[in-house]
């Protein structure tokens, strides 16, 4: 497994693309202020059959697109309680914001909790836990709740057309204790996987589970027991897929043990309302190899 190139050619790109890019700092509403809009439609239809996105960070209280086809959504959905009453079919996974916008919490609690100073946006994640499995199940009860058509996976798998989706919980990059964290996120990842290594799997996180398995490496993550390694081997894994960085859609290959698998970030914007999944996969079946259909997605 190798780490991405995006760390040095592809930053450079995207700063150049992106005025004072940093990683995850600019919200969602000013990419189309920076990335010119090929759609710009402020509610669009998707047709895409497999449509993945990510940090949509919507303020209006509903999702902005509906779609006729089956959604991976990677976290970071809703600042603004946003309710789906079935207009969007699929499974999504929990981003930190999730926690945000459906804390019963006041500001004032929220600060205590998780806040560096008293002001709502300057919170200090690094005090949220990968292992508060309380809160992160109240999370998804209430999320499930208020999307009709979508089904959060917190730490566990859904089947759709012959392919397992692992949802792993993992709303943030933790740096300062990323030996434990990583092995809490790939203890829960095997346990979920089980003796199943036959079926096509994807594997879905907020953040990404490592440097290896991202599209915006942040220094000082990159995977700490490399034994991880071989066991992924053992599984007919696709790919992975995450967000949390806010870049914009990026398709890479990467190698574990010379077994490649993709790995897509794909934050909605005016520039990219989802990608199409169904080529790379449909490429999958019919002959195991991805890297002509990565060829095609980008």
């Amino acid at each position: 497994m190798r780490r991405s190139e995006l760390s040095d050619k592809k930053k450079n790109e995207i700063k150049s693309q992106k005025k004072n890019y940093i990683a995850q700092s600019q919200p969602p509403q000013l990419a189309d202020l920076i990335f010119k809009s090929e759609l710009g439609d402020e509610k669009f239809y998707s047709t895409n059959k497999v449509n993945v996105l990510s940090d949509i960070h919507s303020i209006t209280g509903q999702l902005p697109f509906t779609s006729n086809g089956w959604n991976i959504l990677a976290g970071d959905l809703s600042d603004s309680h946003v309710h789906d009453k079935g207009n969007v079919q699929g499974i999504a996974v929990i981003g930190n914001h999730e926690i945000l916008d459906t804390s019963e919490m006041s500001a004032q609690e929220l600060t205590q909790q998780y806040a560096r100073n008293e002001l709502y946006s300057s919170i200090d994640w690094s005090r949220l836990r990968i292992d508060d499995t309380k809160l992160y199940k109240k999370t998804q009860t209430i999320l499930n709740q208020r999307y009709d058509g979508i089904t959060w996976l917190n730490n566990e798998s859904s089947m759709h057309s012959g392919i397992r989706y692992v949802g792993l919980t993992v709303p943030l990059v933790w740096i300062a204790q990323k030996t434990k964290y990583q092995q809490y996120i790939f203890q829960q990842l095997f346990k979920i996987l089980g003796s199943d290594t036959a079926t096509p799997t994807v594997i879905i996180s907020h953040a990404p589970l490592c440097n290896e398995l991202s599209l915006y490496p942040t220094n000082g993550y990159d995977l700490e027991d490399e034994s991880i390694i071989s066991k992924l081997s053992d599984y007919n894994i696709l790919g992975f897929i995450h967000g949390h960085h806010h870049i914009r859609r990026i398709i890479e290959t990467r190698e574990i043990q010379k077994r490649k698998v993709f790995v897509i970030c794909s934050i909605f914007s005016g520039l990219n309302h989802g990608i199409d999944l169904w080529p790379l996969l449909h490429s999958l079946d019919l002959n195991g190899s991805i890297v002509e259909a990565v060829r095609y997605l980008e």
